[in-house]
């Protein structure tokens, strides 16, 4: 976040929508979070989480950088994961998934708000929602020592167990209703252990 002044949500969208489309070919997958996501009626930067496809996202805001047409921050962040740069008198932060995988974590930290993005990957017995048998490590969902792969942020909320939550809906006075947690069962479980295990899919089946 930065500490810019906020404006509407409609200035911010027609620029936002600008270099989404500009950045859109040198990705396979590409989103607006933070507050944009949220809908929120104001907005202070800019978030974007992009898969980059090679190369080519990194070389292309190189080329933007050398000709001006964007600019470095006055700290600047220009590394593999993150660039932040000032466009059209917006700050944009691009949060780049070299690893695809870190996609669903950190769409769903991106997106916002704090708090709940704090709730999200804080266990419960510190205070917040995710079960404690699991660990947010780099960027990905960790079970048993096995980091666990996620289709999208959806299946994060189907393993807390908790619905999933519409980002207009993400704010700091949030809070979920919950069902029993899936915890998935791997190689290394007891079979014979107390606990109840269901799979995703039958989580799904139950909203």
């Amino acid at each position: 976040m930065s500490d810019t002044p906020k404006r509407p949500r409609t200035q911010a969208i027609k620029v936002a929508e600008k270099v989404v489309a500009a950045l859109d070919p040198c990705c396979t997958w590409i989103e607006m979070a933070g507050s944009l996501r949220r809908q929120t009626p104001m907005v202070g930067d800019i978030e974007i989480v992009a898969i980059p496809a090679a190369n080519m996202l990194y070389d292309l805001l190189d080329e933007k950088i050398a000709a001006g047409t964007i600019t470095h921050l006055a700290k600047k962040r220009w590394g593999l994961k993150q660039r932040s740069f000032w466009f059209a008198g917006w700050q944009f932060d691009i949060f780049i998934q070299p690893d695809p995988m870190t996609t669903p974590v950190n769409f769903m930290i991106r997106t916002g708000c704090a708090a709940c993005g704090q709730r999200m990957v804080t266990r419960k017995s510190a205070g917040g929602w995710m079960p404690d048998w699991y660990e947010i490590k780099d960027a990905k969902v960790w079970c048993d020592g096995e980091a666990l792969l996620l289709e999208d942020e959806c299946d994060i909320f189907d393993l807390w167990g908790i619905d999933y939550v519409e980002p207009t809906e993400r704010t700091d006075s949030y809070r979920p209703v919950q069902f029993y947690p899936v915890r998935p069962a791997t190689e290394k479980r007891d079979m014979f252990s107390e606990e109840t295990f269901v799979p995703v899919e039958a989580v799904r089946a139950m909203q």
